[in-house]
């Protein structure tokens, strides 16, 4: 009998109820574990206790706001090695190279579809390339 693979756990941070619902509607029916929270310090909480494999973290919220939070993140020893993708309908056109430059793998634009969620998940959690011999 072959051995239970646990689900990949993603936590979604969103201010913004029904993005939360989509994004985790999106990972749940693709087989992913879904952990929430509605601000940065209830992320950052939750990041600590649920120690996620990868990270949804939108960048305008209240509390702070998200560029402050992927900065805390990629400080703290604890979850630096957590990927985050940053999802936003912020349109500056430096955003993208400020997130990244923050430590973010990846920015999506808002509104979020489920194959472009699915994609970037398979993206960052996809298991490393076996070494070339």
């Amino acid at each position: 009998m072959p051995a239970k693979v646990a689900k990949r756990r993603i936590l979604v941070i969103d201010d913004d109820k029904s993005v939360v619902d989509l994004v985790s509607t999106f990972l749940r029916e693709a087989g992913y574990e879904v952990i929430v929270a509605l601000d940065p310090v209830q992320g950052f909480m939750a990041a600590q206790r649920q120690l996620p494999d990868l990270l949804f973290l939108d960048v305008a919220m209240p509390a702070g706001g998200g560029i402050p939070l992927l900065k805390k993140l990629a400080a703290s020893s604890k979850l630096r090695r957590v990927p985050v993708i940053v999802i936003s309908a912020l349109t500056e056109p430096s955003l993208e190279a400020d997130v990244m430059a923050a430590g973010a793998r990846l920015f999506l634009k808002k509104p979020l579809e489920r194959q472009v969620i699915v994609s970037a998940v398979g993206q960052v959690l996809a298991p490393p390339a076996p070494p070339a011999k």
